[in-house]
This record gives C-alpha cells, sequence and structure tokens, in this order.
C-alpha cells in the first residue's frame, strides 16, 4: 500500500460531471502541518463527499513527480 499524506480540505466545487453516477469535483486543499494548498480534480463517492473542514488523505502521483492524488477520507466502512 502507497504511504498517505493527510490533508484538510479548504473548499469544493461540483464541476457538473458525474462518472457511474458519482461526481468528479474540484477540491482546494491544505496539507497538514503545513502552508501549502494543492488544487486537484477527482472523482469522489456520492456517498462520501468531503466537506469543507473535513481530513483526508492523498498519495504521491507517480506519473506527475510532486503531483497528488486524492485517496478518501480513509474510512473503510
Amino acid at each position: 500500500m502507497a504511504p498517505t499524506v493527510p490533508a484538510v480540505v479548504v473548499s469544493i466545487s461540483y464541476t457538473g460531471k458525474l462518472v457511474n453516477f458519482d461526481p468528479v469535483v474540484d477540491l482546494v486543499l491544505q496539507l497538514s502541518g503545513g502552508t501549502d494548498r494543492i488544487a486537484l480534480q477527482t472523482l469522489v463517492s456520492k456517498l462520501r463527499i468531503p466537506s469543507t473542514g473535513d481530513q483526508v488523505l492523498l498519495i504521491a502521483d507517480p506519473a506527475h513527480p510532486g503531483g497528488y492524488l486524492y485517496a478518501g477520507d480513509g474510512e473503510t466502512a
């Protein structure tokens, strides 16, 4: 399993796109313990859409060094 990096949702906005009925959203995230903010567009489960202030997990993007991919909220339920 790839190591994860915690981040906090600064803002979320809907793109209006759906993939298999799950929304594609624009997220602005702040890495925990830092001031760096990351913007990314990602697919989220319609059952687990993050809100502003929620902690989520990121993983390093192997295709884009220095970039991140959304890895969910870490809950397994």
